[in-house]
């Protein structure tokens, strides 16, 4: 299942529309944490070249670069321009050995890089509504139980979300530093599923009693 942090190490490799259309800045900018950004080089010289003709692509080719320097702003993001389809092909095959790697495409793009590559695509859409979701598995967040049910506490948050916490003689009532382990969907609303905080669970018994 996909969250909003994917997974440590996630890398994205951007296709040139893409980039041309610029709404990935915006995805990026707020993020919480550091993304690497992989974008082929050639790209930037067509679109320079695009630029520099008479070409009818010229309105494209200046978003295209105002995205790539609005990119390089970013200080959540790495952006790297690798040179040449060899040296591109070798980073990604460096990356697929530890990283999870995907090809951002816009909604109607067809499938050719993540095929060229062997690696799964996402669409710009889909990765929006991804990043800018309020809860993602492995986020912290403090939750008071109010009552049980079964092997679990349960209660809502502020926002009327319904979370899960395996018991374990934990009481009710208290309030837990705790990380989000599942999220379920359904037409009921978002439910958590959580498991306490390991660095919440290291403290005394007389901090936890407070």
């Amino acid at each position: 299942m996909l969250d909003k942090l994917f997974a440590k190490n996630i890398k994205l490799i951007l296709s040139p529309y893409v980039v041309i259309d610029g709404r990935i800045v915006d995805l990026l900018q707020n993020l919480p944490f550091k993304m690497d950004v992989l974008v082929l080089k050639k790209w930037t010289g067509d679109f320079k070249n695009w630029m520099d003709s008479s070409s009818p692509l010229k309105k494209e080719a200046r978003r295209a670069l105002t995205t790539l320097e609005r990119l390089h702003k970013l200080k959540n993001v790495n952006l790297i321009e690798t040179e040449g389809i060899f040296k591109f092909s070798l980073l990604l095959r460096k990356y697929r050995k530890k990283d999870r790697v995907y090809v951002v495409e816009v909604d109607n793009e067809v499938d050719h890089y993540s095929l060229l590559y062997k690696y799964k695509t996402i669409k710009l859409n889909l990765l929006s509504d991804i990043l800018h979701n309020k809860y993602w598995i492995g986020k912290i967040i403090q939750v008071q139980p109010l009552r049980e049910e079964d092997e679990y506490l349960t209660g809502h948050l502020k926002d009327g979300t319904t979370f899960y916490l395996p018991k374990k003689g934990v009481p009710v009532g208290k309030t837990y530093s705790c990380k989000i382990t599942s999220i379920v969907n359904s037409h009921m609303g978002i439910t958590l599923y959580l498991k306490r905080d390991k660095i919440y669970k290291k403290r005394k018994l007389w901090d936890l009693l407070q």
